[in-house]
């Protein structure tokens, strides 16, 4: 994971949330095979998610930190961010890739070379709709930066239609959000989906 901000989520609970698991399922807490189970899941669920003061600080810090732009102009531009997050509607998982461009504002201010990734895993420590965190990922930069665009897409593959209801294995539903000159210059915006497609 990029983040390794220890959580403070009710670990007890979820350790009961486990074991009421096992038993929904008809198997045995007895059994070998689910010793120590309850733990485990705690622990792994620990670090899936953060409560919502917990994501509010972690975004001040990493926000907290800025550079001025000495005139640079371009597009900033980050591809290829992995993170998990989980489906609200089923508590299962979501792997994103995320691109973010940004064109700076002649005031405005630069992210450190990691903020960007860094931004994206802690607004993925929740339960959250891809729509919405898309959106968060837009203002949370736009807000820093003062940027004269923002670009955000997002890629997700959801557990939830591939390995329940229509089990589309090769899914991947995308959402975009344009601000400022991405939005309102058609040569800004072909700048980055190029950079998109021409990423690797």
């Amino acid at each position: 994971m990029i983040s390794k901000v220890t959580s403070k989520v009710d670990y007890i609970l979820l350790k009961k949330a486990a074991e009421l698991i096992i038993e929904a399922i008809g198997e045995s807490q007895l059994d070998p095979n689910f010793a120590g189970t309850p733990d485990r899941f705690a622990r792994a669920f620990s670090s899936f998610f953060m409560l919502p003061a917990e994501i509010e600080q972690q975004m001040e810090e990493i926000l907290s930190v800025s550079f001025p732009t000495k005139g640079y102009r371009g597009m900033v531009f980050c591809t290829g961010i992995e993170v998990v997050s989980w489906c609200p509607h089923h508590l299962l998982p979501v792997l994103y890739d995320i691109t973010i461009g940004y064109i700076p504002s002649e005031n405005g201010k630069l992210l450190g070379a990691s903020k960007l990734a860094r931004l994206a895993d802690i607004l993925c420590k929740r339960a959250v709709l891809q729509e919405d965190l898309t959106n968060h990922i837009a203002s949370s930069i736009e807000g820093l930066t003062e940027a004269d665009g923002v670009a955000v897409v997002v890629n997700g593959r959801h557990d939830c239609m591939r390995i329940r209801g229509i089990k589309q294995m090769n899914s991947v539903f995308k959402t975009s959000e344009m601000r400022g000159s991405f939005k309102t210059n058609p040569e800004t915006r072909e700048e980055f989906f190029h950079l998109i497609a021409n990423g690797d």
